[in-house]
C-alpha cells in the first residue's frame, strides 16, 4: 500500500483504514511520519499510538491531550504522540527591586521534586521580610560561532583585519535575515588557518537562536565572498550552545544577571535556625572551596533546580539549562548582616517564539507579567531573584543540619518547612 493510496486521499480513514496503515507502518511501508496529510492529527496520533503499543507492549493512554492540544504541539514537533504531565505549583508572591520599581510575582515551577517550592517559597519569605530581592541585567547578547578555514594563518589574520574594518557591512545584513536581530560585536578566535568568528547580537524578546543563525549564514556568506575564506561549519562550539564553558562563564551567553540581598543576623537565626557564622562556614567550604576543588565552572547549590523548573513551566529550551544554570554564589560579610548575590552567566530564555508560544507557557508568561516589550529581561531577572531564593533556604538548611530530614520527609525535598 503505497502514501498516495485513493484510500487516504479521497477521504478521511475509517477504523479499519486506520489499522490497515499501522500494519504498513509495521511493515515498513510507511514511516511514522509518512502517514498521509488528509488523516486528522488525532487520528494521526491514534496510530501512532497503536503501533508503539503493539511492538512494545504498553498502555500510551496516559499520554492523552487535547484536540486543541494536538493542533498545537504538531505544529512544534515531529511524531507527536502525547504530552508528559509534570506538576506545576507556585511560589511567591516574590517581592524585586528592580531599577525602576518594586515588582511583585508568582513564580511557576514545574518540578516532581518534593518540596523544591517550599524551600523557594520559605527562601522568599525570608528575602520579602528584608524589602525584596534587588536584580540587575548586567548583560543581553545571544551569539553564534560559524567556523571558517583560511589558506594558512596569514590570510585567516588578513581576513580578520577585513572584518573589523567593515563590521558596518556585516550589521546592515543582519537587518535582511530580521528586524529585531542586531550585531552588537564580532570576537575572533583563531587557531592557525582555522577561525572562529564569535557573533554576538541583540535579539529582542526571543531567545534567538534561530535570529541568529539566520543572521551568522548571511553574515558568512559575505565574509567568504569577501575574504576567501571558506565557511567549514555555521554552527560551532565557540558560541557555546547547549554545553558548559568556560567562554559563556566569561563573556556571557543570554542574559547575564545579578541578584542581591542583605540578610541580618536576627533573621538568620530566626528563619534559618543557624547562625550567620555557620551560614557564612559553610557557604565558603562548600560553595567556594568545594567548587574550586571539583574544577567546576559554576559555583552554587541547585541553581538547576529553579532554573529547569521555571524553563519546563514556561516553554524554553530544555537543553539549555545546561548553560542557563551556571551561577555564582557569594557573599560578603558586614556588620551582623550578609551581602548575599547570585549572579546568572548565561541565561538563555525568550517570552515568544518556541514553546512559549503553547497554551499552557503563555498563560504562565502572562501570570509573570512577562509578556510585550521588555517582558524577557524581566524573566530573567525573576529568574535569578528566584535563583536566590532557593540558594538561601537550601544553604540555610544545611548549615542548620535540616536538609537531610527534609529528603527522608519529601523523597527529594529540599528542606523542612516545619515553624516557618
Amino acid at each position: 500500500m503505497r502514501i498516495n493510496d485513493p484510500r487516504y486521499i479521497e477521504k478521511p480513514p475509517s477504523k479499519n483504514e486506520i489499522i490497515r496503515i499501522v500494519l504498513d507502518i509495521e511493515a515498513g511501508r510507511i514511516k511514522l511520519h509518512e502517514i498521509p496529510d488528509n488523516v486528522s492529527q488525532p487520528d494521526k496520533i491514534e496510530i501512532r499510538r497503536i503501533y508503539l503499543s503493539r511492538i512494545n507492549n504498553v498502555d500510551l493512554s496516559p499520554l492523552n491531550i487535547s484536540k486543541a492540544d494536538q493542533a498545537e504541539m504538531a505544529d512544534l514537533i515531529e511524531n507527536i504522540i502525547g504530552a508528559v504531565k509534570i506538576p506545576i505549583g507556585v511560589a511567591g508572591p516574590m517581592i524585586m527591586q528592580r531599577r525602576k520599581r518594586e515588582v511583585k510575582v508568582y513564580v511557576p515551577l514545574a518540578t516532581s521534586e518534593g518540596s523544591l517550592i517550599a524551600s523557594v517559597n520559605r527562601g522568599i519569605s525570608i528575602c520579602n521580610q528584608q524589602g525584596g530581592i534587588n536584580t540587575e541585567i548586567i548583560a543581553d547578547s545571544m551569539t553564534r560561532a560559524p567556523i571558517f578555514k583560511g589558506r594558512d594563518a596569514r590570510h585567516v589574520k588578513d581576513s580578520i583585519n577585513w572584518i573589523k574594518k567593515h563590521i558596518n557591512i556585516l550589521a546592515a545584513s543582519c537587518k535582511t535575515t530580521s528586524s529585531h536581530c542586531k550585531l552588537n560585536d564580532v570576537q575572533p578566535f583563531q587557531i592557525g588557518n582555522i577561525l572562529n568568528l564569535r557573533f554576538v547580537y541583540s535579539t529582542g524578546e526571543a531567545m534567538g537562536m534561530n535570529m541568529t543563525t539566520f543572521a551568522a549564514e548571511e553574515c558568512s556568506r559575505i565574509i567568504a565572498i569577501k575574504t576567501g575564506l571558506v565557511l567549514l561549519s555555521i554552527a560551532g562550539n565557540m558560541c557555546s550552545d547547549k554545553k558548559p564553558s568556560a567562554i559563556n562563564t566569561i563573556l556571557g551567553r543570554g542574559k547575564t544577571v545579578s541578584a542581591w540581598i542583605k540578610l541580618d543576623n536576627k533573621i538568620i537565626e530566626k528563619r534559618l535556625r543557624t547562625s550567620i557564622n555557620r551560614f557564612v562556614e559553610v557557604i565558603q567550604n562548600k560553595i567556594w572551596l568545594g567548587s574550586a576543588y571539583a574544577h567546576s565552572l559554576s559555583f552554587n547549590a541547585h541553581t538547576a533546580n529553579v532554573v529547569a523548573a521555571i524553563f519546563a513551566a514556561t516553554g524554553q529550551d530544555l537543553a539549555q539549562i545546561v548553560e542557563s544554570s551556571n551561577s555564582f554564589v557569594w557573599i560578603e560579610q558586614q556588620k551582623n548582616k550578609i551581602l548575599f548575590y547570585v549572579q546568572l552567566q548565561s541565561l538563555e530564555i525568550g517570552t515568544i517564539g518556541g514553546g512559549t508560544s503553547l497554551a499552557g507557557p503563555s498563560a504562565l508568561l502572562k501570570l509573570m507579567g512577562c509578556r510585550g516589550a521588555g517582558s524577557s529581561r524581566l524573566m530573567a531577572e525573576i529568574i535569578c531573584a528566584a535563583v536566590l531564593a532557593g540558594e538561601i533556604s537550601y544553604l540555610g538548611a544545611l548549615a542548620a543540619g535540616e536538609a537531610v530530614n527534609a529528603h527522608r520527609r519529601f523523597g527529594r525535598g529540599m528542606v523542612s518547612v516545619k515553624n516557618n
